[in-house]
């Protein structure tokens, strides 16, 4: 049996300025097999910029998580980090690497657009 996979996975986002972004947890498998992709010793950057040579508007901030390292995490924004973001339509990758200069991908690839609230007054505040 043979699949089709896609590399990289388009996955577009959104941010509301002043609103929390929650953040995306990605499960890393191997394409063929399905088998897990063990990621210990390597970094993920996920960045967000107009175009791939651009300067970065946003670092998402991404980790590699969970016990067997098979997860990368883009961690929730609190309304604080979101406020003052560049509002606009972007683009943004995830690539793995073993440091910031040998990095390989991207892996997931989309727009992220970044806008405001059009609701008027404060935002619900958490009990």
């Amino acid at each position: 049996m043979s699949a089709t996979v896609n590399i990289p996975v388009n996955i577009p986002l959104e941010m509301i300025r002043g609103l929390t972004f929650p953040g995306l947890i990605l499960q890393c498998v191997d394409p063929v097999t399905g088998d897990p992709v063990h990621l210990a010793g390597k970094t993920p950057f996920a960045e967000v910029r107009r175009e791939a040579d651009d300067d970065l508007i946003l670092d998402l901030t991404p980790e590699v998580s969970n016990v067997d390292d098979t997860q990368i995490l883009i961690p929730t924004k609190d309304i604080t980090e979101t406020a003052n973001v560049l509002r606009g339509f972007f683009n943004w990758a995830l690539t793995i690497g073993t440091d910031d200069t040998n990095r390989f991908g991207p892996f997931a690839v989309g727009t992220f657009s970044i806008s405001d609230t059009i609701a008027k007054g404060d935002p619900p505040q958490p009990a």
